[in-house]
């Protein structure tokens, strides 16, 4: 049996969206059950679960504490599949998307993760330099469109669209700390994280395109001051933990380069290579920021 697992914080403006795919799903052999996990939510998102843990035979847990990485644990240590599967609450799935994964989990018996492609679903006709780094996997949540079926780096996996086998995963857990969402900024992380966990003890990592799904970006999301404050939360999720004075400094002096890359495409009107050069330098950014925020080592 597949386990779907959904948890939402205040998802209650997308979630309409994504439980409906969620119920148009085609289970796959074997059977699937779809567990979903409200994290402290002060919006409608827990009457939307409600709802449809009542319509669809869904299981509802609730996970008190703020924090991304502690309702995917909840849910974890709930679900009955032996192939967890994980989606977001801004995500819309086609019908056919778990029997990819089932599909993937038989094809790659040796693979213990599964990462499936995500595409943007616009709200909004896109401005060209966002579609440009979308298309690369640069941005919006993205895989790249050239990416294709087979083994491929942790990096590649987005929690916005995975899978885990049971048995793979043993006794670890996302982490909580830095790399969750917590009660303040997002900073995200947990997912890329855990892979690599993963991954170095030996499991096997394959990206599955067939087992797509839609992640949706709101207008407010597809300016260039959204995506660079998003860029600066995750190079500080990636930061060290214990970062030194001289590699802050050697990402202000990237950073300053990145900039001067970034003016200098915009003078040539290359936009889209602006962007490129202004996402690294936000990363840049973030890494000095985190440095600056905790003790040297």
């Amino acid at each position: 049996m597949i386990s779907v697992i959904l948890p939402s914080r205040n998802g209650a403006d997308t979630l309409p969206d994504t439980l409906a795919a969620l119920a148009a799903l085609e289970p796959p052999p074997g059977g699937h059950e779809i567990v979903l996990v409200d994290n402290a939510s002060d919006d409608g998102t827990l009457a939307l679960l409600e709802r449809f843990a009542r319509e669809h035979g869904a299981r509802l847990l609730r996970e008190p504490t703020p924090g991304k990485s502690r309702a995917l644990n909840r849910a974890i240590g709930q679900a009955r599949g032996e192939l967890l599967v994980f989606v977001d609450d801004d995500v819309i799935v086609p019908p056919g998307w778990l029997r990819a994964y089932d599909r993937a989990s038989r094809d790659h018996p040796a693979a213990g993760l599964f990462a499936g492609a995500l595409a943007p679903a616009w709200r909004q006709p896109p401005p060209a330099w966002l579609a440009g780094l979308a298309a690369e996997g640069r941005c919006c949540g993205a895989t790249p469109k050239t990416l294709a079926e087979g083994p491929c780096a942790p990096g590649v996996l987005k929690g916005a669209n995975f899978a885990v086998r049971r048995e793979a995963l043993g006794e670890q857990r996302f982490a909580g700390g830095a790399a969750d969402f917590g009660s303040g900024p997002r900073t995200g992380g947990e997912d890329s994280e855990l892979a690599r966990r993963i991954v170095r003890s030996g499991i096997a990592l394959v990206h599955v395109p067939a087992a797509w799904a839609g992640h949706i970006v709101q207008p407010d999301e597809m300016t260039p001051a959204a995506v660079f404050a998003r860029y600066r939360r995750i190079g500080s999720s990636q930061a060290p933990r214990r970062p030194r004075l001289p590699g802050a400094l050697a990402d202000m002096l990237a950073a300053a380069g990145f900039a001067a890359g970034a003016a200098g495409a915009l003078l040539l009107g290359a936009r889209l290579a602006a962007a490129r050069h202004l996402i690294r330098v936000a990363s840049r950014l973030g890494r000095v920021e985190r440095a600056l925020r905790c003790p040297s080592a």
